[in-house]
């Protein structure tokens, strides 16, 4: 049962993975509240009116940094995206809780940590996402060329590719000759992801794709995402979001969400 708690300090960051202590499947989206509420504005910052042309411009701009991880977060699907890793280690380690009460703004936000007493976690019951972010190449079969994203693995697939990491003859995951096919199916709890690796040659053969490597593949480096992919929350937001979802009232009966769980849209992983 969720409970109140007072404020306390965000736990440092650590880009540690625990392999021994990861769950058995990807951490799955709760249903214990159905009320929604809208984002909470950042820090010091009050909601404005925007209007005119400066409205407009709002609407082809947006917010530059999230409108760039939207665009470079890998998307999987029920068909295959042959991929290249363009570094062995991921270049972040993050545990996450997605808010599904939030009904517009940004639904995602990083977990302060057991040893803090994380107020998602201990009000909300809200249970964060562990993920790792890789730094690799997706091949675009209609453009013909590599593409840079950041690919955002869960735990299931984190355990298959340390594994494959840690292989002798096909590791590290960035050995110039190692490509890796991917997809997703399913949704929700029955989303099931495969990952298998495959040979240089039967992805040129089967893909028809240019090898990433020389001149390719440092020009892909050469705009690498820098920075913190999900920096820690400022002080108090965490507390500010149990505030809101818990003293908003919840829907008539009439008007309440018909669905069983899960999320209103596709989490950003």
């Amino acid at each position: 049962m969720a409970r109140r708690r007072t404020a306390t300090a965000t736990a440092p960051a650590t880009d540690k993975i625990d392999w021994d202590n990861l769950p058995d499947a990807e951490d799955k989206p709760r249903a214990a509240f159905k009320r929604r509420v809208d984002a909470p504005a950042e820090e010091g910052i009050q909601p404005r009116r925007v209007e005119g042309w400066e409205a407009v411009e709002e609407l082809f701009t947006g917010n530059s940094d999230l409108d760039r991880k939207k665009e470079l977060r890998l998307k999987l699907d029920e068909d295959n995206t042959l991929i290249k890793f363009l570094a062995n280690p991921p270049f972040a380690v993050v545990a996450s809780h997605w808010v599904d009460e939030i009904s517009e703004g940004r639904k995602s936000f990083r977990c302060a940590g057991a040893d803090a007493g994380c107020p998602l976690c201990d009000d909300l019951d809200n249970k964060p996402r562990k993920f790792a972010a890789f730094h690799v190449g997706a091949w675009d079969p209609d453009a013909k060329r590599w593409d840079y994203r950041v690919w955002e693995a869960g735990t299931t697939v984190l355990k298959k590719l340390r594994a494959l990491a840690a292989d002798e003859r096909k590791g590290p995951l960035d050995n110039p000759r190692l490509y890796v096919e991917a997809k997703r199916l399913g949704t929700g709890l029955k989303t099931e992801y495969f990952v298998d690796p495959i040979r240089e040659s039967d992805a040129l053969e089967d893909w028809e794709c240019t090898p990433l490597k020389g001149e390719a593949l440092d020009d892909l480096k050469s705009d690498l995402f820098e920075g913190d992919w999900m920096p820690e929350e400022q002080d108090g937001k965490l507390d500010e979001v149990v505030d809101m979802v818990l003293q908003t009232p919840a829907p008539r009966a009439a008007k309440s969400d018909s669905r069983k769980g899960g999320y209103t849209e596709e989490p950003p992983f």
